[in-house]
């Protein structure tokens, strides 16, 4: 069946389509599609004989409209456009029951089970993956097999349900019980979501939530498609020479290339192959993506093997040289669109002079900070609930990444006569308001002195993460907060204990660790600089300084090394943790495996990266929240390792 066609006689269609309309076909019927699709006309007519005069190679079922091929509509506009309404109703219907399992309506997401485990309300944090990777990937296939010029209206109506969707699992929107997500208005959703989202669209290393717009995506994943379509149906022959397998394919590549001087947006000219005017129209928009995301690389005479414009020196910019594209080539495509998104982000914060969007702007540039996102793509496989984060958890740190509205639950009582005071520490809350905001209150909790039990905790569970990682990375001799480590310093000559001491087992330097968070933000210049997790790094090594001289003149302790693993509250590393990450990754074997951690693409690094992100988020929510539960102790006596927190 010929992709795109309007019913009609179409001279696009091969010759082998061709002859099998002209075979006489029985009555027609419909041709059910599946999943609730259109249905489609279908006869039955005989293949033409193998040779002239002989009889029929058999009888066949012709779709005359089109039929889904793996989830794909191919066939007539009129039949493609039926079938994506039919897609439309069904991704509605699937982002609803997203949303009402978050939020525990039905009841089959409150009875507990895989949604409730070690009495942690796992809903929100599985509802974001069942988000991300299913309701809203499953548009890329359509992507991947249609030109914008067929699936276009369809994909933005697909990317605007995944976003109500996303605003009511993150409690910013009420759904309404009529129409479709994709109906809902930014006046439906609070301000805060609506200025938020161009952020959580960025992937989760770049202060995002990796949501993607798929629909920015199309040319990328088309012309992708193509590229990976050839390369995967090469053969060789009988004389070792490599061909496709699909040299209709090889006919559209061809006449895509005389179609590249057709302007983006420009109609189809008349005769035109449509699957060649799709990709020409695709192949000229990733161009221009390219070369607008990277100017300066894009108008270089060569440029690095790998780069993001790489594809464009290799291909000299036509599309009949698409056959010679490199491997992966949609993700190649797709980091130009990412550049662009970012950009445009970054210079609408930069527009906005306002006090709140000065604010905004430090706090993305906080949350843009490495790993900061690690604690969003942990899934929660473990029977220990290691990557376990409940409802409150996932919600707080949300709401603290992207500045959202945060529940009241979640959010310590005042009284009426200090409403700009902290009703704990009496404390005045910075604000530039009459009085502070809810999420403005929920952020000087961090920060709270009555806080200083939930500092030493979260300080408490991050110690054992790292105690483990360094034990699985083969560190030798590990010990938990030694005793016998600087035995002869007082109190007045500053004695110390590490939290965690360890021998390397190829130098066998030992290794002194002291982990440390910042609660408190400090203004940002730019991304990248880790300023609180820096500056506490710097204090603990002033406080170390003459412990550990005293140390290195004993027996079996001169060759020593002092990490002081400072992270900030928000999950970023600082440069010290950073690089004793990587070393101990290094000794680690490369491995990856389903029986080891669970998910086949899993990596030892990364797995611990999510865990120690996992670490800090509770952390996180346990101090923001801490007042607001009902019967929490947060007595600061006992404390001893609260101060170093507070930068």
């Amino acid at each position: 069946m010929q992709e795109g066609t309007d019913g009609g006689r179409d001279p696009d269609r091969s010759s082998d389509i061709d002859q099998l309309s002209r075979a006489v076909p029985t009555a027609p019927t419909l041709l059910e599609g599946l999943d609730g699709a259109a249905a489609s006309r279908a006869v039955k007519v005989d293949l033409p004989p193998a040779v002239d005069g002989g009889e029929s190679a058999g009888r066949v079922t012709q779709a005359v409209d089109g039929f889904v091929n793996l989830g794909v509509p191919i066939g007539t506009d009129a039949y493609v456009a039926a079938e994506l309404k039919q897609y439309l109703a069904g991704h509605d219907r699937r982002l609803r029951a997203i949303v009402e399992y978050s939020r525990c309506e039905t009841a089959a997401a409150s009875d507990g089970g895989a949604k409730k485990q070690r009495g942690i309300r796992l809903s929100v944090q599985l509802a974001l993956h069942f988000l991300r990777f299913s309701a809203n990937s499953r548009d890329v296939h359509l992507l991947r097999s249609k030109g914008r010029r067929v699936v276009q209206a369809a994909a933005e109506q697909h990317d605007r349900g995944v976003r109500a969707a996303l605003a009511a699992i993150l409690c910013q929107l009420e759904l309404p019980k009529a129409g479709t997500c994709a109906d809902v208005s930014d006046s439906q959703m609070t301000p805060e979501f609506v200025r938020a989202y161009p952020q959580m669209v960025l992937p989760t290393y770049q202060g995002g939530l990796g949501v993607r717009r798929w629909s920015a995506h199309a040319d990328a994943a088309y012309v992708g498609q193509a590229a990976l379509s050839w390369q995967s149906s090469m053969v060789p022959d009988a004389e070792g020479i490599e061909d496709t397998l699909f040299p209709a394919l090889r006919t559209i590549i061809q006449a895509a290339g005389f179609l590249r001087v057709v302007p983006v947006g420009t109609p189809r000219p008349a005769g035109a192959l449509r699957g060649a005017y799709d990709l020409a129209q695709a192949w000229a928009a990733c161009v221009a993506a390219t070369r607008l995301a990277y100017p300066r690389a894009a108008g270089q005479r060569q440029s690095m093997p790998g780069h993001a414009t790489a594809w464009l020196f290799e291909t000299h910019g036509a599309v009949e040289n698409l056959i010679l594209m490199p491997a992966r080539a949609q993700k190649r495509l797709s980091r130009a669109v990412v550049r662009l998104e970012l950009t445009d982000f970054v210079a609408s914060l930069d527009r906005d002079g306002s006090l709140a969007g000065l604010e905004f702007k430090q706090n993305y540039m906080r949350e843009a900070e490495a790993h900061t996102g690690d604690q969003f793509t942990a899934f929660p496989w473990m029977p220990d609930g290691q990557l376990h984060m409940g409802r409150s958890d996932v919600l707080i740190n949300l709401c603290l990444r992207f500045m959202l509205v945060p529940q009241q639950d979640v959010v310590p009582r005042v009284k009426l006569r200090a409403l700009t005071t902290c009703a704990r520490c009496k404390h005045q809350i910075p604000t530039a308001e009459a009085v502070p905001s809810l999420l403005q209150r929920l952020q000087h909790q961090l920060v709270c002195p009555k806080n200083a039990n939930c500092w030493k905790v979260t300080h408490n569970a991050l110690e054992q993460v790292v105690l483990v990682f360094v034990e699985e990375c083969g560190m030798m001799d590990v010990g938990l907060e030694p005793r016998w480590w600087d035995p002869d310093g007082t109190k007045e000559d500053g004695h110390c204990r590490p939290d965690i001491v360890c021998r390397h087992p190829e130098t066998g330097v030992w290794w002194v660790i002291d982990v440390t968070v910042a609660w408190k933000a400090i203004w940002r210049s730019a991304v990248g600089t880790a300023s609180a997790a820096a500056a506490l790094a710097t204090d603990k090594r002033a406080k170390y300084d003459e412990a550990l001289r005293r140390v290195r003149v004993r027996p079996g302790q001169r060759t020593v090394k002092f990490w002081p693993l400072a992270l900030e509250c928000n999950g970023a590393w600082g440069a010290d943790m950073e690089e004793l990450f990587d070393e101990c990754v290094r000794m680690r074997p490369r491995r990856r495996g389903a029986e080891l951690y669970h998910w086949s693409a899993m990596e030892f690094g990364k797995h611990w990266r999510q865990r120690i992100g996992v670490a800090v988020g509770r952390g996180r929510a346990m101090c923001a929240s801490a007042a607001a539960r009902t019967g929490s102790s947060t007595s600061s006596a006992g404390a001893a390792e609260s101060s170093p927190y507070l930068v």
